[in-house]
């Protein structure tokens, strides 16, 4: 594995495990969501966190190598969301409610999934963004994801709670 990718898992890791404990076992409350809102807070501050840490990571891999296109970058935004959220997900396994262990190997692998595919999505759109420059097709892009998700929403309305 790439030192690269090792280091900023490990600090994606970091941050998963602060915000776990922020939102489910700190002292203090937090609200759930956004007062007036369906926007739930802890998934804003996920995607915040992933947004700025995979901006740090791919600006790194472009000061290493410059030439390296969009779709390396996507991968290897990709692979390090993938590590981080791995190790996040079997830390977290032990303490997930379920009355088997296949069900809590059933989580755990659900949720590495979709936390890694979100952030591949996450990863296109930084690496797209740090090697062309072009926000405006930035913009049209993740209203395209958007719209894309609304209609998966309708299609298969079991994915989303």
């Amino acid at each position: 594995m790439n030192k690269l990718i090792l280091k900023y898992s490990l600090i994606t890791l970091a941050g998963l495990l602060v915000q776990w404990w922020l939102f489910f076992f700190a002292p203090f409350a937090i609200p759930e969501r956004i007062p007036s809102t369906p926007i739930n807070i802890h998934g804003v501050v996920l995607i915040g966190y992933l947004v700025l840490i995979l901006i740090l990571f791919q600006k790194r891999l472009l000061r290493a190598a410059p030439d390296r296109g969009i779709g390396y970058l996507t991968v290897q935004g990709a692979l390090m969301a993938f590590w981080a959220e791995l190790a996040f997900q079997l830390i977290r396994m032990p303490t997930l409610v379920a009355e088997t262990f296949g069900e809590r190997v059933y989580y755990c692998g659900r949720g590495t999934i979709m936390v890694s595919a979100f952030a591949a999505v996450l990863s296109f759109l930084v690496a797209f963004q740090l090697k062309t420059k072009r926000t405006g097709w930035l913009i049209l892009l993740i209203i395209g994801v958007l719209l894309l998700v609304a209609l998966l929403k309708q299609v298969f309305p079991g994915l989303w709670p």
